[in-house]
């Protein structure tokens, strides 16, 4: 087997074992940047056979973090570094297999996200990073690779749309018109565009130019959230009702995650972290995932046979 010479396989397996060290260490962003320097500084114009456990190390960190496309650019080289019968990928001078690979979030970005908290008192931007993770979360666990279309609704600073996006889905974004001008600057910081729509109990959503494959909504607040107009089944009904008929695609789903509503002061506790009994009868059997970041999932079929 080919080998890459010792001075360089030393240094291109130090940078994965950082990257490896970081990912175990929850230092998330720290092994992203690890990740992308040691491909871009090793891998861009030669390839070796012996390179492939690294490479699938990388990958692996890649595509937990929520990297999905530079995952994907690495699982591409592995196909053709396999498809090439050598022991060796070499291009000539001047030609690389891949483009630079970029983290999927940058310090620059996360940094300018932190402004905003100070700027506005916004706790959620003096957390970014926190946030920020909390929605790779859901990217990773719960967006698949067929979801080519996403709708995000009531999606706020728009780190689960910049996820989306970063990793090459189409995201439409709506967010309540009167939303706080923070997370219209948040849009801007990411390079997103966003809808200014406010969804109302028994009203359709805004007329929609496609249907979508995945329809988003986490830490929602459109359902009355913390007020007397807390929606109840009837309203959540007619919502997934118009989803599954007017807005998915035939094999789309929806993702649901709730705030809990036991600081309400119109709720009493014991009716649940829904607010409402009949709430979390109605979405309780479709509820998956993490305790600590549990989602309610629905199909189409299960949209309208509520």
């Amino acid at each position: 087997m080919a080998m890459r010479p010792s001075e360089t396989d030393t240094e291109f397996r130090r940078y994965a074992n950082r990257a490896a060290a970081a990912f175990n260490a929850d230092f998330i962003y720290s092994a992203d940047e690890f990740a992308c320097a040691a491909c871009n500084t090793y891998l861009r114009d030669k390839v070796y056979r012996s390179d492939v456990a690294v490479i699938e190390l990388i990958r692996g960190i890649l595509d937990a973090i929520g990297s999905k496309r530079n995952a994907a650019t690495l699982s591409s080289l592995l196909d053709h570094l396999n498809t090439s019968g050598g022991d060796e990928l070499d291009l000539p001078e001047g030609d690389y297999f891949f483009d630079e690979l970029e983290p999927v979030i940058s310090e620059e970005t996360r940094r300018a996200l932190r402004r905003l908290g100070g700027q506005s008192g916004d706790k959620y931007f003096r957390r970014a990073d926190f946030e920020l993770m909390r929605n790779m979360r859901y990217y990773v666990d719960y967006v698949h690779a067929g979801s080519r279309r996403i709708l995000d609704l009531g999606a706020g600073a728009g780190f689960f749309s910049y996820y989306c996006s970063r990793n090459g889905h189409e995201v439409c974004s709506i967010d309540a018109a009167d939303c706080p001008k923070v997370y219209d600057r948040s849009f801007e910081v990411l390079g997103l565009e966003k809808i200014h729509f406010s969804i109302a109990p028994g009203q359709p959503l805004l007329k929609l130019s496609a249907r979508y494959d995945l329809v988003a909504a986490f830490q929602i607040c459109f359902n009355g959230h913390g007020t007397q107009n807390l929606w109840g089944p009837d309203e959540w009904r007619y919502f997934l009702r118009h989803l599954g008929r007017d807005v998915l695609t035939s094999d789309g789903s929806v993702l649901l995650s709730f705030n809990y509503e036991f600081s309400n002061p119109n709720v009493d506790r014991d009716e649940g972290r829904f607010g409402n009994l009949g709430v979390e009868q109605l979405f309780e059997p479709y509820m998956v995932g993490d305790p600590d970041q549990r989602v309610c999932r629905l199909t189409l079929g299960q949209c309208e046979a509520l």
